[in-house]
Order: C-alpha cells, then sequence, then structure tokens
C-alpha cells in the first residue's frame, strides 16, 4: 500500500441507489453550478448596487434633495466643504491663500494620512466643479462602495451570494455610516475597510505566500494574494490613521493566533510585512508635514491630546448592544434615551451601534470563545472570534488602548470607532450563520424559495432596525440657510474689488476650538465657502504669525482695533452676532458711531458686514 493510500481512512462505499433529495448535502442555495457563473456573479453585485442605492433613496428621501446644496452645513461638514473648495482654486488642500488673511491658511501643523479620499475628491471636483454637489455624491456613493466591496470579500471566503448580500447592506446602512456622515466624511467613506478584514483574515487563514515563493500547488493564488495584500495596505494607509492604526493591530493579533494555531512563524512574518508597509505608507503619506514640522519645530499652540481622551472616547459595550435612538420601536426609546444620559454614555454614542443583526453576531462570537474546538486548515469563523474579542480589548475603556495613549502616544483616543471592525467581523459571522441554516432548510426538505423569502425578511428587519425611523434631512431648513449665506456673500462682493480682505468678528482660534456662545466650530468659513474672490481672517492656524497678531488685536478696545485692521489692509468687518452673548449688540453700537454707516446685514440677522475706510483716508 502507498504512503498515499496509507494516510486515508477506510471509507464505506456509497449505496448505488440515488438517495433522497432531503438526505443529500447540499450546497448553500446560490453556489448551485451555472453554465454561466460570471453573469451570475455580475448580477450579485450589480443587485447590491441596485438595492443599496433604492434603499438609500428611502432613507434620505433624495427626491426632495437638491444636489447643489450641502446635506449638512454645520460643524465639521463645513471644514469639509472648505477642503474640496481648497483642492478646487489651488490644487490641493494644505495651503489655502484666500483663508486666514493677512496671511495664508496652511496645515501643515495638522497632518492627515487621508490621501486616498484627497484625491478622489480632486477627481470629482475637478469633473463637477461645483463643490456641494462633489460634497453630496461622495457621500452618497459611499453606501454602494461599502456594500459592494463587502460583497466582494464575503464571496471570496465562501459565503452564498445571498447571504453575502445581505450582509453587504446591513454594512453600508450601519449607525456608524449615518452617525458620522458628512461630518466626518472620510471616516464615513470605510469602503476600504472590508479589503483590510480580507487581508487580515488571508493572515489568519495561511492564505499568503511570498511573492518569491514557489508556486504552491495547494496555493495557487497564494502569491497573487500577497501581491493584493500590499496593495490593500497602501489603501488602508491613506484612508486615515485610525483605520491603519486598527488593522496593524488586528494584522498582529492575527499573526500571534495562525502561530498559536499552526506552530509556524509565517504568519507572524506575513504580519509583520503588512504591518512595516502600512506604517510606512502612513509615514508618506504624511512627508510634507513631517519635513515642514522638521523645519519649522512642533506647534506648542495646538490642542494636545491627552490620556483620558482615551476613556472618554472608549468603546462601551453598552453602546455596541443597545438599539439606536428613535427606533421604529418606540418602546424600545426610553431605555437607550436613558442610557445616553447618563455619565455611562460618554464619548460618540450610538456611533457604536451593531443593530439586531450584528448584535447576534457579536454575541455568537463571544459564545464561541467558550467551546472552541481544535481550529481546522482555512476555518475563517475560530479567526473571526480571536480578532472579535481582542478588538474589543484595544477598544473598551481602561482596555490595551488606555495603555497605549498612557504608555506611547495619545494621539490616538476614539477607540469607540474599532466598532466598525466588530460590525463587520459579527456580520460576516451571521454570513456564515445563514449558510448553515440554508442546510438545515434544505435537511427539513423546505424549499429554496422558502428560505430565500425568510432571508429577505431578515434582511429588510436589519435594514429597519439599523436606520430607524429619519435619517433624512431637513431639505427646506438647509437650502433657506444656504441661500442666505450665498446671497449675503454676494451682496458684500459687490461693494468690493477682487481679492479683498475681510476681517471676520469674534476672533475665533483655529482648529478644534469649543464653541462661543451659539458660534460653532468652523462656523466662520461659511461665507468663504460662497465666495468668489474675498480673502478671510479665519482659519489662521494657531501660534501663527497671523493668528498672533488676531489675538492681540482682538483684545483691545474696539476703537484701537480698527486701525490695525486698516493698515493691514481690511477692507471690511463681517461680524457673527451668534459668537456674542448680546448678538454684537455693543460692538456694532461702537462701529455705527465710529464709522457713521449701517451695516449691511443677512435676511436672517446673523451676519452684518461693514466697510472700513482706505488707509490713506485715515491718514488725511
Amino acid at each position: 500500500m502507498t504512503a498515499t493510500t496509507s494516510a486515508q481512512p477506510a471509507r464505506r462505499q456509497p449505496p448505488t441507489t440515488q438517495p433522497s433529495s432531503a438526505a443529500q448535502p447540499r450546497p448553500a442555495p446560490s453556489e448551485n453550478a451555472e453554465s454561466r457563473p460570471w453573469l451570475l456573479s455580475l448580477g450579485t453585485y450589480l443587485a447590491a448596487a441596485a438595492l443599496t442605492s433604492l434603499v438609500l433613496t428611502l432613507t434620505l428621501r433624495l427626491w426632495r434633495a437638491d444636489f447643489s446644496i450641502p446635506f449638512a452645513n454645520s460643524g465639521d461638514a463645513l471644514w469639509c466643504q472648505s477642503w474640496i473648495k481648497g483642492i478646487q482654486e489651488n490644487g490641493w488642500y494644505l495651503t489655502n491663500p484666500r483663508l486666514g488673511a493677512p496671511g495664508a491658511m496652511d496645515l501643515y501643523d495638522f497632518p492627515q494620512a487621508d490621501n486616498l479620499h484627497f484625491l478622489l475628491l480632486k477627481a470629482l471636483v475637478s469633473a463637477t466643479h461645483d463643490v456641494s454637489f462633489t460634497f453630496n455624491v461622495y457621500y452618497l456613493l459611499g453606501f454602494p462602495l461599502i456594500a459592494l466591496s463587502t460583497l466582494f470579500v464575503l464571496r471570496r471566503f465562501g459565503t452564498s451570494r445571498l447571504a453575502a448580500l445581505s450582509g453587504s447592506l446591513w454594512f453600508s446602512f450601519l449607525p456608524y455610516h449615518f452617525v458620522h456622515g458628512q461630518h466626518h466624511l472620510f471616516l464615513a467613506s470605510y469602503f476600504v475597510l472590508p479589503l483590510a478584514v480580507m487581508m487580515i483574515l488571508w493572515v489568519y487563514t495561511d492564505r499568503l505566500r511570498w511573492p518569491w515563493s514557489r508556486r504552491d500547488p495547494q496555493m495557487p493564488w497564494g502569491r497573487g494574494r500577497m501581491w493584493g495584500s500590499l496593495l490593500v495596505a497602501l489603501l488602508v494607509a491613506s484612508s486615515g490613521v485610525y483605520y491603519a492604526f486598527f488593522t496593524c493591530y488586528l494584522l498582529l493579533v492575527a499573526g500571534l493566533a495562525s502561530v498559536l494555531d499552526r506552530k509556524k512563524w509565517q504568519g507572524m512574518l506575513m504580519a509583520g510585512t503588512l504591518v512595516g508597509v502600512t506604517t510606512a505608507a502612513v509615514v508618506v503619506n504624511l512627508v510634507p508635514c513631517l519635513i515642514y514640522q522638521y523645519q519649522h519645530g512642533p506647534n506648542p499652540a495646538l490642542p494636545g491630546r491627552t490620556v483620558d481622551e482615551a476613556e472618554h472616547f472608549g468603546l462601551k459595550i453598552g453602546q455596541l448592544l443597545l438599539p439606536i435612538d428613535e427606533h421604529v420601536i418606540g418602546r424600545l426609546n426610553p431605555l437607550r434615551q436613558r442610557y445616553d444620559l447618563s455619565p455611562l454614555a460618554s464619548g460618540e454614542k450610538v456611533g457604536a451601534t451593531l443593530g439586531a443583526v450584528g448584535t447576534a453576531g457579536f454575541l455568537f462570537l463571544i459564545g464561541l470563545l467558550f467551546c472552541r474546538t481544535r481550529t481546522r486548515q482555512g476555518e475563517v469563523v475560530p479567526g473571526l472570534a480571536a480578532l472579535n474579542i481582542a478588538a474589543v480589548l484595544l477598544a473598551t475603556v481602561g482596555g490595551f488602548g488606555s495603555l497605549f495613549a498612557l504608555l506611547v502616544s495619545a494621539q490616538i483616543r476614539c477607540y469607540n470607532r474599532m466598532s466598525l471592525f466588530i460590525a463587520l467581523l459579527s456580520l460576516f459571522a451571521v454570513a456564515i450563520l445563514l449558510d448553515r441554516l440554508a442546510d438545515w432548510f434544505h435537511g427539513k426538505g423546505y424549499r429554496i424559495w422558502q428560505y430565500r423569502l425568510a432571508l429577505a425578511c431578515l434582511a429588510a428587519f436589519g435594514l429597519v432596525d439599523e436606520i430607524g425611523r429619519s435619517r433624512a434631512p431637513d431639505y427646506a431648513a438647509l437650502k433657506a440657510q444656504f441661500e442666505c449665506d450665498r446671497d449675503f456673500v454676494r451682496e458684500v462682493e459687490q461693494q468690493l474689488p477682487a481679492d479683498a480682505m475681510l476681517l471676520q468678528l469674534p476672533y475665533f482660534p483655529f482648529p478644534e476650538t469649543p464653541p462661543l456662545h451659539q458660534l460653532g466650530d468652523y462656523d466662520l468659513v461659511r461665507l468663504y465657502l460662497h465666495a468668489s474672490a474675498l480673502k478671510f481672517s479665519y482659519a489662521a492656524m494657531r501660534g501663527g504669525a497671523a493668528d498672533r497678531w488676531q489675538k492681540e488685536v482682538s483684545a483691545l478696545p474696539i476703537e484701537e482695533q480698527l486701525p490695525h485692521f486698516i493698515e493691514q489692509g481690511f477692507a471690511g468687518i463681517a461680524i457673527d452676532r451668534a459668537g456674542y452673548d448680546d448678538r454684537g449688540a455693543e460692538l456694532e453700537n461702537d462701529l455705527r458711531a465710529i464709522l457713521n454707516q449701517e451695516p449691511l446685514v443677512s435676511r436672517d440677522e446673523r451676519l452684518a458686514y461693514y466697510a472700513l475706510p482706505a488707509a490713506d483716508s485715515m491718514s488725511r
């Protein structure tokens, strides 16, 4: 007997008669052999894009929207729009000569590793020539892109088409996506994250081979997967520091788990290589800022990160498992509201919610830790469980993330954003369970349409549970504010020459400043978004020459400020009354008396403009 045959256990020969259909082992419902599998695969991806677009249209009531008006127009959403406008006018986002007057805004002291998103925005705004349209479309495109990338990854690991399609829809419409939305546009555009999890699972299941290794007959695509993983590492590194950091952590966990399961160092070496490539790519993304800071030194005026922020923004398991606010089942809302009003609910609150389906997958993976059996080669589920608990241990309050902030760096602070990885791992487990449910359906003699109907009902329930009652913006209110600001800026521009400088009051440090009365962070950038040629004082980097000048002059009485403004060449003053406890009444009384003029006031009476005399007229 040969070695090959001796290694095989003796098996009973199957009966010659055809067994009944109920006794036959059956693949998942959508995995039957087809004459044209590529056509069915294409149809699955088209169905994912179409269903995502349909659900998105219904959720946001897009038939009411005007795409030339941003769907979000406050806080960080304003700052995102200024990036797009800056890219359109200047080619890139790092410097903007129309902000930060009498100097120019630069962001070299505020580094970001998001060049993938910036490049995509540059391509989109170059094609559309419309900042608001680009802003809205990029946000909306994130939903189908996330669904397609999730579908691709789930299919790569053998889940059935219907289960993968359901999982991709659930992952695309997570509460996380809506909560961050256009305010945190890049965090909400997490279409690279499923590819990152695919790379991590390849490491865990030992499916990668070095590019220079011989072709492995048992792993013919191993070298191709390694090249693909290197590409994914570059994409993740260019999608923001948070996702890159979390990916590197889970890569190391996957490598360690692979070593413990297989007693080989291959997995850890692969993980270390991918972590090194990701880290190096993040550094490359930050090179312009690093060079600038090396030449000029660090900026001590910028707000720093503290260790306690890792606790404040840490993950709370209660936030993972509790339902969203404004749930379709009204009786659940008081439970969530009571939790959100307690001291336990610090941080970004509802953004971490998994939804009912994700919660089921999360609890399944936790339960699997207590009944884990020996891992078989290539099995994914134990890896999902290991990665899930590792993600919780890093992100939870008082977890490894807090230790990292204390011992290494406090720059990573929002560990609750790890909930996005936990959600994908949990939904991945649900997709696998759905395939097992399909086999159970078949074993019980149910027909295929009954399984598909049950899955469709579950998919619909999961979406309704995640989305809640309403996610549509107040399009009418957004339009009214947008047009009010636009008309005010146009009237101001008619009174001023091109490239005139406008001094904005009150003085408001940039970036990351707490609200001043009713004036929110980045509210002052709204005027720039509507201007075609004016320059604005807001957005001078903290600690820079222009910021120091603004800060010093703003401390003087208004009658002493005006000569400084005129000397620097400012042609007018724009006052945002929301930044004053008296709505700017005292300040404007003084300006009326000094300048002997009535202001130009916006329709909502929030903004006021005063023209300044030229420097030569003051000297006379």
